[in-house]
């Protein structure tokens, strides 16, 4: 006899995604345009495929040209934000008054979350490099579809466990001087401000689990 192996999960991936196919043909225009984006911007590639519908329904689609500031520094956060094309730059005030060139984002990036987690204003100015388009979710939107997606809990009995285990690392997401007045055993620091360029050194296959004073920063954080 001669019998074919191929591994469950690699099967279940080819399977879900033939059907993903089937139902974006099945979709509006505009909305299919946005779902099969989504499918590969950073926090919906571990969302089911309906859930990311969803959040393309709630979407919509804007054209935005060279230089112009999508969000700024201070104001209110209203809309979370993906690129699905172009590029940004973030800019941030330092100490002495000056706009910090502090990050770069291409498309497929997301932006405007920390705001909206926060209920604060928002913490830099995101400005496009060049002529892009953008996917802009409201915040009750937000809240009712992907806040809880972007979210998991742990208790601090649970955490320690895994801990104990080797089986996650902590993150502490406080400022430098609350950091330096109290902080966890083996912990490591990661203030809420620097997340964006710090966080590029984790390793993608390893569980982190960030805390903070209130459980704010940290929501922000993951």
């Amino acid at each position: 006899s001669v019998y074919l192996v191929i591994e469950g999960e690699r099967l279940d991936a080819l399977l879900s995604g033939e059907q993903e196919q089937r139902s974006l043909a099945a979709l509006q225009d505009s909305v299919r345009m946005r779902a099969a984006s989504l499918v590969k911007a950073g926090p919906f590639k571990q969302m089911s495929f309906t859930h990311i519908v969803r959040c393309a329904e709630a979407m919509t689609t804007h054209q935005i040209p060279a230089g112009t500031d999508v969000v700024r520094e201070g104001d209110p956060g209203d809309y979370f934000y993906v690129i699905e094309r172009g590029s940004a730059e973030v800019w941030r005030t330092n100490d002495q008054g000056d706009d910090d060139l502090v990050a770069t984002i291409e498309a497929g990036a997301t932006f405007g979350e920390e705001a909206l987690l926060q209920n604060s204003t928002r913490n830099a100015t995101v400005r496009m490099r060049e002529d892009g388009e953008l996917f802009r979710l409201a915040k009750s939107d937000f809240d009712l579809l992907l806040k809880s997606k972007l979210l998991g809990d742990i208790s601090a009995e649970a955490a320690a466990e895994k801990m104990r285990q080797g089986k996650a690392e902590l993150i502490d997401c406080r400022t430098d001087e609350e950091w330096e007045l109290w902080r966890l055993p083996s912990a490591r620091l990661m203030p809420l401000e620097t997340i964006r360029e710090r966080t590029r050194g984790l390793d993608p296959n390893r569980e982190y689990v960030a805390y903070c004073r209130t459980g704010r920063r940290s929501d922000a954080a993951v």
